[in-house]
């Protein structure tokens, strides 16, 4: 039986090596020496798609970014509003997208909540082919 541990332990060293290698060519410098984006931001009431699946959304997008931008979408946990994850939404989008949806009760099951944020995929699949 031991050898059967000791094969596993081996197994899970060399697997685990090869993930832990892609941060091979990360920095200090790479990590904390970046320019932030310019801000700006777009709520419902300018435009950004109203799903029913949530209550407000704001999307932080930068303004001197190229390219493809990959969003992070968040959502408040139990009992918390939206603006409790507004100050991350714009840190994330600094550094490339972020975009807040609010739930349409602070008492929501994690089920709504996860409906809510497939609501905010939504608004943005809209907003792109708008922009387009």
């Amino acid at each position: 039986m031991k050898h059967v541990k000791t094969t596993f332990l081996v197994f899970f060293v060399l697997t685990t090596q090869r993930a832990f290698n892609q941060c091979d060519l990360s920095t200090v410098e790479i990590v904390t020496n970046y320019v932030p984006f310019l801000l700006d931001s777009l709520i419902e009431s300018e435009g950004l798609r109203n799903g029913s699946d949530c209550n407000g959304a704001i999307l932080f997008f930068p303004l001197n970014a190229q390219g493809n931008l990959k969003i992070l979408i968040l959502v408040p946990g139990f009992q918390s509003y939206q603006n409790s994850v507004k100050p991350w939404a714009r840190y994330i989008a600094s550094r490339g997208g972020g975009m807040t949806v609010g739930t349409n009760s602070i008492y929501e099951s994690p089920n709504a909540r996860a409906n809510a944020l497939l609501d905010g995929i939504e608004s943005l699949r809209q907003e792109n082919i708008i922009t387009k």
